[in-house]
């Protein structure tokens, strides 16, 4: 890696240990309120009032094929 990626490099962690050290403080005086099933519940909330489109995982074409080649070959394994 030449020096200037090095320096960009040393940079960029720099920012990121000030901005997570900066985090550890704010959570130590903002103590968590809620409860872990609370949050799971209020992320699973969020996540419904997504557009349904975005919601659905996109199709994998090669996992489809496969799953399909399964398919059949169940059904040639119950006919023998």
């Amino acid at each position: 890696m030449d020096s200037e990626a090095q320096g960009t490099l040393r940079e960029i962690v720099r920012r990121r240990q000030a901005g997570f050290e900066a985090f550890q403080a704010w959570e130590r005086d903002n103590p968590q309120e809620r409860s872990t099933a609370d949050v799971f519940k209020a992320l699973g909330f969020l996540y419904l009032l997504l557009p349904p489109e975005v919601r659905v995982p996109p199709v994998d074409l090669e996992r489809r094929g496969i799953r399909r080649m399964h398919r059949l070959l169940a059904v040639l394994g119950a006919r023998s």
